[in-house]
This record gives structure tokens, C-alpha cells and sequence, in this order.
């Protein structure tokens, strides 16, 4: 990327607020240096990662409470054998503590979190080595006596030996003091001996060795002789407990060293981490999204805000910025002040900001073109740096772009054109724009130059895109109309502000003077287009209110689709439920028939009354289709009784079937083919609803047990039919019949209201059902 282009657009001011959500000193180091990836599925991969962050704080309130420590030196050092204090060990081991912390917060992030779950299995946490070393020493960088058997050994020796020198140095004390050789009672130590402070004066009265005189020179630091043999016994067994500390310090260095290249690993993943997590909390101050990514299908940003003004605090207007392949080359006019600019700048830094893996300040519909290059160009800030007029320094970065531009490219210039010749400077601009399109680049240029207004509506692969200006108020309302060319405001902008009404009449005569008769057809034909844009947009208007409706009618059938198929669900399973009553009803008639077959005609007449039962149950069944061909012997289905049974005898409208040991005659379209006796038998029941509807039940006299399936089938009968309402009339009496009766009805999902009806209705000896 051109580092003069990524300043143009305030990239490293953006850096610079990421860096500041960097949680370690590592994180905020490697946000300096983020560049725009270049790779589609990098800058993919990177985007999906950031969204996951950001969707995990927002779920899990934020990573574990660890801090990210540098001991890349101490790892550097270990690994070329050198020993490591025990400040740099514990470092390491808080290192180590930190992967630990993450790579069981990332790994348990679940399967929506699948790219953070990635990177913490990319830790290795060595966790046994950090237990190690905190085992061995404490937080202030002390070597504890557990660190090792034999410095406990050595330890315990040296507080032995230490309790006999204060014992002997308590009793010389006692002794000197009763001869008044000793200043105090205070036993100190001088060069890691234990001494005595006493008089000057008394040198020769008691024997030893003088370590150092005080600073009046009063008294004098004696090692009494017969401490000396404890004191240099204390001073060895202190000898031995440096170098048993050495050896600890060796030992936990070499597995520091051991563990090196996992732990330099570790290190690299949290500064990822790190810098992930700032650029998380930076979508979530913006406000930002994920946008898809597409390999060349142009950018659409739709609402897209400068995220530095958002950053400062200012209200942003949001932006829709398109550009499309068919379509690469977008001309920006409009009033001054009005936004071309920021618009620009918004493109730039919002694609910059995608490519480095940050979410962007954009609808989550948006989606851009990963570009190898982008080139931003803004003329008074590089002229003046460069102490050049603003037309030179624009002609020198124009020769080093044009040789680098390619289908990969996004060439961002801000007031083309300018800085020289109103007609010089417009042909000029034509032709870089024609170099940019001929080498098949994007471009986004603003400009304030008519012919350049005119190029875009002309050129294929040209767009124009006018700032909205309200002419009322004076004032741009930052929004971009595409496909309009932005008209000048100065006359009104000066009226508004007051300026003398001659001197504007004046430049309006001059205006018509050096105004070319393009100028006015451009005019004509922005006009034009805003009518039929209008028109467009009505007719677009009116499309989508009748898909709307179409849409919400096909909703509605398929809602009705959907509860005739539950009712008649619900009929079908009340009907198997019937049909099996009845099937036990026939198999007690049969095998009372076996046994006292001088009941014969009692239980005809049973059965005769059962299957009326189930015909008025079900008005109607589904016909079963009469067999080709039925002889004597074939084994067939009743289908009204569900039974099978051999053919007995044939008749021209009737068969007799024996259905074990009984008779039955049947209508011939009754009869089914079926498999013989030892087959699997299944029992069938097919129902239609129909009825002449009627609205209204009289249950009046009916007992509960009888009303309630009553009440059922009409329910079913209005939900199929599709009617709103329908009443019972159950009369008052005891009010027994009315509460069964609507508490039953509570308890269909179909049924919205119960009320009673009107006095001269029936008042509440009727009961209204409003079906939903």
C-alpha cells in the first residue's frame, strides 16, 4: 500500500486509537504496525475473526483478567543457556498463567466462537513449568526452602547456627555490659558476620576482630573470638545456599529453555489475541459490522460513517458509496461544504480499515472488493509538504499512479482538475480518468467542473453522484444522489448570506456571458432525470406494495393450509379412535354369537345399531374402489367393519362373508381384495368433513356425556369452513350443561372468546363461540 495514501486518508490516526484499547504493551506495539491485508481469504478470515470477538465480549462480558507480559528477552536468554533471575522466572511463569487463561476461555467458547475455539488450541500453556516455578518461588522473587530437599537442609543448618551465635553473643553481652565495654545491647552484622558494638576505648579489653568503626568514631564493630568459628561455620553453610539457589535458578532455566519455542509460540498468539480484542472494542465504539467480502464485484457500503468524526463524537450523516464493475468510475459534485470529501475519505479508510481485518462503520449489508492498491490524492495538504504549487504536485503523483494502476486498484483524487486552466484542467482530468478506465481501475474523484459533469453522464462505465443541498435552508444534507450531476449554489449561498444584490445581478450577467451552452443542456437534462427518477421510484414504490400483498395472501393460505390440515388430523384420530370401539363392540358380538347362537337375530340387531352409530359419527367415508373380479372363497375386507372374511355365497348387489363364525352380508362396493386369514391385519379409516354448515346447535335436554361431541363436530365443521362465529344453545337450567360445555371450549387452541348472547337472543342460555 502507498504510505502517502494511507496518511491522506488518516489511517494512522485510526491506529492510534486502536492502540489504545490494546490491553499489554505487546498488543499496543503490534498496532502500530497493522497494514491492509491483500488476500481475499486472508482479509475474510481476518473480518470473521474480529465479528467473533466482538459477538464473544458482547456475550461473555470480556477475556480473563490476565495481563500480557514481554519475556521474549527471557526466552532469548534461556534458550543461549544463560541462567534467569528469579524476577525473569516469574515472569515467564505469569506468561505461561495467561495462556492458560485464554486457551481455557477460547477453547470453551463453543461452536459459534469456532475461529477463537481455533487459536486457543494453537496455545500450548505449558502450565505444569508455571506451577513449577511459583512452587519453587515466592511473588516478591524469594527462593523458598521447598525449592529443593537439600536447601531446606542447608536453611534449617544456617537458622541452627545462627541461634547459637545470637545465644554466645547474648552472654558476652552480659558479661561486657557488667564491665561496661559495650555501648548497647545490639547485635548487628558487618560483612555478613555477626558483631558487637563497643567502645572505642575498650579495643584491648575484650578480645576479637574489628569489622568497621561507627561514624563519630566512638565505637568499633568487634567480632568477639569465640564467635568466630560459628561465624565462618554460617558464612559456609551460606556459600552452599547460593549455590544450591544457583542450581534451583539453573534448573528452572533449562525447562524455560526446554520450552522455549512453545513458549515464543504462546507469546505470538497473545499478541494476537491482543490486538484482536482492541480491534473488537473498537467495532463496538463504532458501532461497526462485518461486511462480505466478493472477489470483483465493486464495493456497496451502504450507511457507511467516517469513523474517525464518529470517534471524535460528532454526528455523522451516514453515506451509501457504490461502485459497481460495470460501473468503476464515480464523479462526486456538489456545493462546498457538502460532504464530497469526507464521502472520499470514507471510501478510503473504511476499505482500509476491512483489509486490516477491523469491522467498519457500515450496514452488515455491505460488501467491497479487496484492493492490492489504493491511491488517495488531496492536493493543498501534499503541495504544501512538498513546497510545490498544487498543479505540479498533482502532475508528479499522477505519472507514478497511472504507471501502477490495474483492475486491482482504487484511485481516490480529490477536486480534479484544479489548480490550473477551467478547460485545460477539465480535458486533463478527462483523459487521467480515461487512463484509469482503460486500464480497468476504480476511480472516485470530486470536482466542481461542468465538463467533468458532462463526461459522466456520457462515458459508459462513468457514474455522477450529486451531494444533497436543501434549497430552502442552504444547507447540505451530506446524502449522495447517484446518477445526478450536483448543481452550483453560489448565487442563492450569497443571496443567503447577504451579499449586495447588484454585485450578484452582475455575476449572473457575467455568468451568461462565459457559460457554454453545454452548461444549460446539462441542466435540461438533469432535470429530466429527476422526473423520471421520480417516476422510477413510484413505480418501484408501488411493485413492492403489491409483493408485500401478495406476499401476505400467500402467508394467509398457507396459515389455512395448515389448520385444515390439523383438523382433519384431528378428525382422522377421532376416528380411529371410534373405529376401534366399534371393532371391540363387533368382536363381543362375535363371540357371543359363537357361543349362544340362539342369539343370532339379538345380535344382528346389535350390530346393525353400532354401525349406524359409526355411519352418524362419519356422514360420509372414503369409497373403496369395488374389486375387478370377486369369487367364492377369496378372502376380502368389510371395509365398513374392518374385519376379513372368506366368500361364502355371491349375490348380484350383496356377498356373504363368514367373519369367523358368523354371516354377514355386505354391499359388493364394501369389499376389498385382501391376504389370506394368517396375514397382517390393518385397520383402515378414511373421513371427509361435510355438512350444509349450520351455524347454530341446540343441544337443549341433551345430557353432558351426549352434548360435548356435539359441540366438537361443530367446531370442526366451522374451522374447516372458515367461518368467524358460531352459537349453542344449551338452555339455563341448572347452568350444569352451560359449564361443561364452555369449559370444554376453553380448552380448543381454536376458540378466541366465549360470551353469552344478547337478551333477545337467548341471553345466557346461548352461548357465542368466536373462532379464531
Amino acid at each position: 500500500m502507498d504510505r502517502r495514501s494511507l496518511d491522506f486518508l488518516e489511517f494512522p490516526q485510526l491506529l492510534e486509537h486502536l492502540k489504545s484499547l490494546a490491553i499489554s504493551e505487546l498488543g499496543r506495539r503490534a498496532s502500530e504496525e497493522v497494514t491492509p491485508l491483500l488476500d481475499p481469504e486472508a482479509v475474510e478470515a481476518a473480518l470473521e475473526e474480529t465479528a467473533q470477538m466482538k459477538g464473544y465480549i458482547e456475550e461473555r462480558g470480556g477475556l480473563p483478567e490476565v495481563g500480557f507480559r514481554d519475556v521474549s528477552a527471557a526466552l532469548e536468554r534461556a534458550a543461549l543457556g544463560a541462567v534467569l533471575s528469579p524476577e525473569e522466572l516469574l515472569a515467564v511463569a505469569a506468561s505461561i498463567r495467561a495462556s492458560v487463561g485464554l486457551k481455557r476461555a477460547l477453547e470453551g467458547a463453543g461452536e459459534r466462537f469456532w475461529r477463537l475455539r481455533d487459536i486457543g488450541r494453537r496455545l500450548h500453556a505449558p502450565e505444569g513449568v508455571a506451577s513449577e516455578i511459583e512452587g519453587a518461588i515466592t511473588p516478591r522473587g524469594e527462593i523458598r526452602d521447598e525449592a529443593s530437599p537439600r536447601l531446606s537442609e542447608i536453611r534449617g543448618r544456617i537458622k541452627g547456627v545462627k541461634e547459637r551465635i545470637r545465644r554466645r553473643l547474648e552472654e558476652i553481652l552480659q558479661r561486657a555490659s557488667r564491665r561496661g565495654i559495650v555501648q548497647t545491647d545490639l547485635i548487628t552484622q558487618r560483612n555478613d558476620r555477626f558483631v558487637l558494638l563497643v567502645r572505642s576505648d575498650a579495643k584491648g579489653r575484650m578480645e576479637g576482630i574489628v569489622h568497621d568503626v561507627s561514624g563519630s568514631g566512638a565505637s568499633l564493630y568487634l567480632e568477639p573470638m569465640e564467635v568466630v568459628e560459628l561465624n565462618n561455620e554460617l558464612g559456609l553453610l551460606r556459600q552452599q545456599e547460593r549455590e544450591e539457589e544457583e542450581r534451583i535458578l539453573k534448573y528452572f532455566s533449562s525447562k524455560v529453555a526446554e520450552r522455549a519455542p512453545q513458549l515464543r509460540a504462546d507469546l505470538g498468539v497473545q499478541v494476537d489475541v491482543d490486538l484482536l480484542y482492541a480491534k473488537a472494542l473498537l467495532a463496538q465504539r463504532l458501532g461497526a459490522h462485518r461486511p462480505a467480502v466478493n472477489s470483483h464485484e465493486g464495493v456497496r457500503l451502504i450507511g457507511a460513517r467516517h469513523p474517525l468524526l464518529l470517534l471524535r463524537g460528532e454526528d455523522v450523516v451516514p453515506v451509501d458509496l457504490v461502485l459497481r464493475p460495470e460501473q468503476k468510475v464515480l464523479i462526486i459534485s456538489g456545493a462546498n461544504a457538502g460532504g464530497k470529501t469526507v464521502a472520499l475519505k470514507t471510501l478510503g479508510l473504511l476499505v482500509l480499515m476491512a483489509q486490516s481485518g477491523m469491522l467498519i462503520p457500515a450496514s452488515p449489508d455491505s460488501t467491497l472488493q479487496v484492493f492490492k492498491k489504493v491511491f488517495a490524492y488531496i492536493g493543498d495538504e501534499q503541495s504544501l509538504r512538498e513546497h510545490l504549487s498544487t498543479f505540479s504536485s498533482f502532475i508528479l503523483w499522477a505519472k507514478e499512479v497511472l504507471d501502477e494502476v490495474d483492475p486491482s486498484s482504487l484511485v481516490l483524487i480529490d477536486e480534479i482538475g484544479t489548480g490550473t486552466d477551467y478547460a485545460q484542467g477539465s480535458a486533463l482530468a478527462m483523459a487521467i480518468l480515461d487512463e484509469i478506465r482503460r486500464k480497468d481501475g476504480y476511480a472516485v474523484v470530486t470536482t466542481h467542473l461542468e465538463p467533468l459533469k458532462a463526461y459522466g453522464y456520457k462515458e459508459e462505465g462513468v457514474q455522477n453522484a450529486a451531494v444533497e443541498f436543501d434549497p430552502e435552508t442552504m444547507t447540505p444534507t451530506y446524502r449522495l444522489l447517484y446518477g445526478q450531476a450536483g448543481r452550483s449554489w453560489t448565487f442563492p449561498i450569497a443571496e443567503r448570506w447577504g451579499l449586495q444584490g447588484e454585485v450578484i445581478g452582475r455575476a449572473k450577467e457575467y455568468h451568461r456571458q462565459v457559460s457554454s451552452p453545454e452548461e444549460g443542456l446539462l441542466e435540461e437534462l438533469q432535470e429530466l432525470r429527476g422526473r423520471l427518477e421520480e417516476e422510477l421510484r413510484q413505480a418501484e414504490r408501488i411493485r413492492l406494495e403489491a409483493s408485500e400483498r401478495r406476499e401476505r395472501l400467500r402467508e394467509l393460505f398457507e396459515g389455512l393450509r395448515q389448520r385444515r390440515r390439523e383438523i382433519l388430523k384431528r378428525v382422522e384420530e377421532r376416528g380411529k379412535r371410534r373405529l376401534r370401539e366399534l371393532e371391540e363392540r363387533l368382536r363381543e358380538v362375535l363371540r357371543e354369537a359363537e357361543r349362544r347362537p340362539e342369539r343370532g337375530g339379538q345380535l344382528r340387531g346389535e350390530m346393525r345399531r353400532a354401525r349406524e352409530e359409526f355411519l352418524r359419527a362419519f356422514p360420509k367415508r372414503r369409497s373403496y374402489a369395488r374389486p375387478a373380479e370377486v369369487r367364492v372363497g377369496d378372502w376380502v375386507e368389510i371395509a365398513s367393519l374392518g374385519r376379513r372374511g372368506r366368500v361364502v355365497e355371491f349375490g348380484h348387489e350383496r356377498a356373504e362373508v363368514l367373519v369367523g363364525a358368523m354371516r354377514v352380508k355386505v354391499p359388493l362396493e364394501e369389499l376389498r381384495e385382501s391376504e389370506p386369514e394368517g396375514g397382517k391385519e390393518v385397520a383402515l379409516v378414511g373421513l371427509e368433513a361435510e355438512g350444509r354448515g349450520v351455524q347454530e346447535l341446540n343441544v337443549v335436554g341433551l345430557r353432558v356425556e351426549e352434548a360435548l361431541p356435539k359441540v366438537e363436530k361443530l367446531i370442526d365443521e366451522a374451522i374447516l369452513r372458515g367461518w368467524d362465529q358460531v352459537q349453542i344453545v344449551h338452555g339455563i337450567g341448572s347452568g350444569r350443561l352451560r359449564r361443561a360445555i364452555r369449559e370444554h371450549l376453553k380448552g380448543m387452541p381454536w376458540v378466541k372468546e366465549l360470551k353469552s348472547a344478547p337478551l333477545e337472543r337467548g341471553g345466557g342460555g346461548v352461548t357465542i363461540v368466536e373462532l379464531k
